[in-house]
């Protein structure tokens, strides 16, 4: 059977990945256009994040098409944010407009309630079955994860734009084709050979700028990547260490991972700027701050979706984080109203501020 689901960047790849395990198949999402989040904009309350409003006029897209089999991903707690209402919520809306409409959710914060999830869909799914589904998801989830995240970070070192954007699309086709292990983790370092071994441009990165907020919404809004591509095409390095696969480590509430990349090492390492409690993606972008500022990066570009909670609690964190520690901090938030001129004004400020620091510190040394 075929379902469709919204996308968040690229990642409806590692969704029809679990969806093959189980003999199933996605269809692809439409690319999110002006007109797409338009419909969402208009289909939705007014408090429901920017980003949450272009998933639903995706999936009003989709339902036009006739696509009635909706299934999505979703954890049960707090980081279930747009998506946790979103098959009922579709119901209600679509009750007479669309008739026939199905939906189905996956996922927990534990892999009882996941299994009780996946059973409630696929009626009969074995544990075996669901675990290597979920498997072959979050390996192709780190994948994707890792080949963007090279990619933006040679940008800036490659001579040749053009040749990192095809390798993209090549290691994105294998990466949905493929669901062994081994040919999954050959694609994406592959990958990461083949982005090195492009032609070097000729001088350094101008400044180095570490990205916060955007666990999603960066590689979502392409109108918004596309501003951070051409930073990088332009000789600035750009690093974001969050993504898709750090969320649903977020959201998995039985890791108990010990080390400098667990959820409590996350917490320390900016205890003295959040608030007791701290459970979202505040906790992602507060301890990636604090580590940009520790290893000198130039400054911290903070990207978030109007209306997002962990975000907007994030930002005094941030805030703080910037003063105490003496690094820059530019922090986009993007909604209904967003003027793109007014956002390309805001970036080329921060970027002349940036290098107006680094030479004043050259001159200094």
């Amino acid at each position: 059977m075929n379902y469709f689901t919204f996308s968040w960047g690229n990642n409806w790849i590692a969704i029809r990945g679990l969806l093959r395990a189980l003999g199933h198949e996605l269809d692809e999402p439409p690319v999110l256009s002006d007109s797409t989040i338009r419909k969402g904009i208009e289909a939705t309350a007014p408090f429901l994040c920017y980003s949450g409003k272009a998933v639903v006029g995706q999936l009003l897209d989709q339902l036009d098409l006739g696509r009635r089999n909706f299934l999505y991903l979703s954890s049960y707690g707090s980081e279930s944010c747009r998506c946790s209402g979103t098959g009922p919520f579709l119901d209600s809306l679509a009750r007479d407009r669309y008739p026939g409409l199905r939906w189905a959710r996956l996922g927990g914060n534990t892999g009882k309630e996941s299994l009780e999830a996946m059973r409630t869909a696929f009626p009969g799914t074995t544990k075996s079955r669901h675990d290597w589904a979920f498997f072959v998801y979050f390996f192709k989830m780190g994948c994707i994860d890792s080949m963007e995240r090279m990619s933006l970070a040679q940008r800036s070192l490659a001579r040749d734009k053009a040749a990192i954007a095809k390798l993209d699309r090549q290691t994105l086709a294998k990466i949905d084709r493929r669901m062994s292990p081994p040919g999954l983790w050959l694609a994406a370092f592959m990958h990461g050979l083949r982005l090195n071994a492009l032609p070097k441009a000729r001088s350094a990165p101008r400044l180095r700028i570490g990205i916060v907020g955007g666990e999603h919404i960066l590689s979502e809004l392409d109108f918004l990547m596309a501003r951070i591509r051409g930073l990088a095409d332009r000789g600035i390095h750009l690093e974001w260490r969050s993504g898709f696969f750090a969320i649903n480590r977020m959201a998995d509430k039985e890791h108990g991972k010990k080390g400098k990349g667990s959820l409590e090492a996350l917490k320390k390492r900016c205890q003295s700027y959040l608030h007791e409690s701290p459970e979202g993606t505040e906790i992602l972008s507060c301890a990636h701050a604090v580590s940009f500022a520790d290893e000198r990066f130039d400054g911290i570009l903070h990207v978030h979706a109007f209306g997002c909670m962990p975000q907007t609690v994030a930002l005094p964190a941030l805030q703080k984080i910037s003063r105490d520690r003496k690094i820059p901090l530019l922090s986009v938030s993007v909604g209904d109203r967003l003027d793109i001129s007014s956002l390309d004004t805001r970036i080329e400020a921060f970027i002349d501020i940036l290098l107006a620091r680094a030479t004043e510190k050259g001159n200094d040394k």
